[in-house]
């Protein structure tokens, strides 16, 4: 997998349907794990084609992220870290 710093770290697996809850909505994902990453979740275009994601940043720098059910067209907003 090669990170968008251009480093790339070999893959230890891929779980399937793995599910992830964020705010009121349970999406189930494929997950590669990757050893001793930087970071704790890394999503990218397949996530946000799937839930029609939303980021929205504000002048305090603080940001949200705003996805779409893809069963139930609900839609939650929660904040960033």
């Amino acid at each position: 997998m090669q990170a968008a710093n251009g480093t790339t770290d070999l893959s230890l697996g891929l779980c399937r349907n793995v599910p992830f809850s964020i705010g009121h909505i349970v999406v189930y994902l494929q997950v590669h794990v990757i050893r001793a990453a930087a970071y704790d979740i890394l999503i990218g275009r397949p996530f946000d084609v799937l839930t029609k994601s939303v980021i929205r940043n504000f002048s305090n720098e603080d940001q949200t992220i705003t996805i779409t059910c893809p069963n139930s067209g609900i839609a939650s907003t929660v904040p960033t870290i």
